[in-house]
């Protein structure tokens, strides 16, 4: 335990109920993605210090769902994304987190660990593009594999569309098994790659964890609660 956690416990501070965030199966409208390009013999450290945060987050009430996941196919790396319908949910999200100290403090000295061995993500913040047709379609937290892939690459790949503000363009689809991803990935064409979802990184809402709880038994957010 941190020592940012054990002073807030020495003044008499209770930890946040865990799974208190809320989220539907739902097409993110805005997405914010983190990533974080690996570099040889990182891996390993830098999965314990996503635990960390993930474990932090649980204790500690998070103010908002993300899903974390790691690239099979590709350079290695590691994402954190995470959905919001509207901005005034991206902004009560970073109220509730302003509102957290020592949940900040904790989440602030494990990134500063992060970027010793990854260094800074490159962030940036997406709008979804996409229409009616269920192709385009992605309910966050649903799949243990996900195939991103840029919109302008030679294959298709059936998923939902993200639009960056420097223009570029992504396509992010889930899938069942590594197979179906890494099948659906390959038809997508060079750029596309397959990533797993990694529950022990991740905050999953409610209703993820309703949707296939034997999956997110192992994240930190269901083993708080128990």
């Amino acid at each position: 335990m941190s020592s940012a956690i054990q002073q807030q416990i020495a003044m008499g501070e209770k930890p946040a109920p865990a799974l208190r965030v809320v989220a539907r199966l739902a097409t993110p409208q805005i997405l914010r993605v983190d990533r974080y390009r690996l570099a040889p013999g990182t891996p390993l450290p830098v999965r314990h210090l996503q635990q960390r945060a993930a474990l932090a987050m649980a204790q500690w009430g998070c103010p908002h769902p993300y899903l974390a996941v790691e690239s099979l196919t590709g350079p290695p790396e590691a994402w954190r994304l995470t959905g919001y319908q509207t901005a005034a949910d991206q902004r009560r999200a970073a109220q509730s987190m302003e509102m957290k100290p020592a949940l900040r403090m904790e989440l602030e000295r494990i990134e500063s660990q992060i970027q010793v061995l990854a260094g800074p993500p490159s962030t940036w913040v997406a709008q979804y593009v996409g229409g009616i047709l269920p192709g385009q379609k992605w309910p966050m937290g649903r799949g243990q594999y996900l195939v991103i892939a840029p919109v302008s690459g030679s294959g298709e790949l059936q998923g939902a569309p993200y639009q960056a503000s420097d223009g570029a363009q992504y396509a992010i689809a889930a899938a069942r098994t590594r197979k179906d991803a890494e099948n659906r990935a390959a038809a997508a064409g060079p750029g596309a790659y397959v990533f797993a979802v990694r529950p022990a990184w991740s905050m999953p809402a409610p209703d993820w964890i309703r949707c296939n709880p034997a999956f997110w038994n192992s994240s930190p957010a269901v083993k708080w609660a128990r």
